[in-house]
């Protein structure tokens, strides 16, 4: 049924969410669509083969199971934006399909699991967006014409690394225990990554406080020993939501202390939920201006010769107390 529909209407865009019963799907050569999304759809052993040349978005939403789209070359020549979300994807299939798509301008990847290391040549690439890929530490792209590369997800990533430097690179890191180790790992992303301007870290954490640890002295025993000096970025952002406690003073000056060891921003953003009467506010306030006062941290910038500003962002606060 769904084929003959394919055949006798001229669809532009054809949307298939949870239909069950479908197998295989085919789209021939001479149909005329040009966007399809699919949503849990193909069952584990279907396949999807697209052969039409006018075919230009296409997103895919499996439930774990590999990859089971075959793009035909006609299918290829005109795609400019592929989403995938929840999909196993062998070896590099991925960067070998991205490098096969010659008008390819935005790529999303979401909740996939891939290889460890993968490689992308474009020409068209503008916009490569990750969030939340199992097993990913490694990024190399050979892509003149990127302007962003964003990652969401945890620190396993190590290095981002396209061959030309005119773009931007965002990192939201979302992690749940911070220690020496954790810092150690951030600060080799950042210094490894060209083109980075903003980093993000999430703390959210509902029922207790994670305790955040860190020590200078202990990142030799890991086996690394990064430049001493921290990585000079745009923004610095910093995302605390711990609704049912407060952090120890001592787990806020450990953050504090290692994400400024890790990087040198320009601006530093603080963002908490937290009821206003809260003295982690304070608390956070006090640690930064203390930093800014050191004759390492507040020194002037090469480049503009600014110092670190700093931004905070209360949310979701009671009217306990308005200081």
């Amino acid at each position: 049924m769904l084929h003959d529909i394919i055949m006798s209407c001229p669809l532009k865009t054809l949307e298939l969410n949870e239909c069950s019963g479908l197998k295989n799907i085919l789209i021939p050569c001479c149909s005329r669509l040009e966007s399809l999304l699919v949503v849990e759809t193909v069952p584990i052993g279907g396949t999807i083969l697209v052969n039409t040349s006018s075919f230009q978005r296409f997103s895919y939403s499996g439930y774990g199971v590999c990859w089971p789209v075959s793009l035909m070359p006609a299918s290829k020549k005109n795609l400019k934006e592929l989403r995938i979300d929840n999909v196993y994807i062998e070896s590099d299939s991925f960067g070998k399909l991205v490098s096969e798509l010659p008008s390819i301008q935005n790529v999303k990847l979401s909740d996939c699991t891939m290889e460890k290391c993968i490689t992308i040549a474009s020409q068209t690439l503008k916009e490569l967006r990750m969030r939340y890929c199992d097993d990913l530490y490694r990024v190399i792209m050979e892509a003149p014409e990127l302007n962003t590369f964003c990652y969401h997800g945890n620190c396993l990533l190590t290095s981002v690394i396209n061959s030309h430097n005119n773009y931007n690179a965002y990192f939201h890191l979302t992690v749940s225990n911070l220690d020496t180790r954790a810092f150690l790992i951030i600060k080799h992303l950042l210094i490894k990554s060209n083109g980075c301007k903003v980093l993000s870290v999430i703390l959210s954490d509902e029922t207790e406080v994670p305790e955040i640890k860190f020590d200078k002295g202990q990142v030799r025993n890991f086996g690394h020993r990064p430049p001493s000096e921290p990585k000079d970025i745009q923004e610095l952002k910093l995302s605390l939501s711990f609704p049912h406690s407060v952090p120890e003073e001592s787990s806020c000056r450990a953050l504090i202390d290692g994400l400024l060891w890790c990087c040198r921003p320009e601006i530093l953003s603080v963002s908490v939920t937290l009821r206003s009467d809260n003295p982690v506010i304070k608390m956070t306030v006090q640690l930064v201006s203390n930093k800014k006062r050191d004759d390492n941290l507040a020194r002037r910038r090469s480049v503009d010769g600014g110092q670190m500003k700093m931004v905070l962002v209360c949310s979701g606060m009671s009217d306990a107390n308005d200081e």
